[in-house]
């Protein structure tokens, strides 16, 4: 190399392939898909993790959707987090 370092580029989603479709989805503004996917997340662990990926990189500000309504996926991150929280098995 001609003396730059070397910095592998890292997917938010890494293998997950339906946080990725998800994300996609929500970038444009499709908040629907966050709520599908984080319904059917059966493990605490994914669930987390999916959250805080699309909590953060779904809602920027560069996202095409997120301009018009900003706080919107984090809201529906809270309120599934809630839900899970008071039917943590259902």
């Amino acid at each position: 190399m001609s003396g730059a370092e070397f910095r592998p580029q890292f997917h938010p989603t890494g293998l997950d392939h339906a946080l990725r479709l998800t994300l996609q989805d929500v970038r444009m503004g499709r908040w629907r898909s966050m709520l599908d996917l984080l319904s059917v997340t059966t493990t605490w662990g994914l669930w987390s993790a999916r959250s805080q990926v699309l909590a953060v990189d779904g809602t920027s500000n560069d996202a095409p959707g997120a301009g018009a309504h900003p706080q919107r996926g984090a809201l529906i991150v809270l309120q599934l987090g809630q839900m899970r929280a008071e039917h943590p098995h259902g």
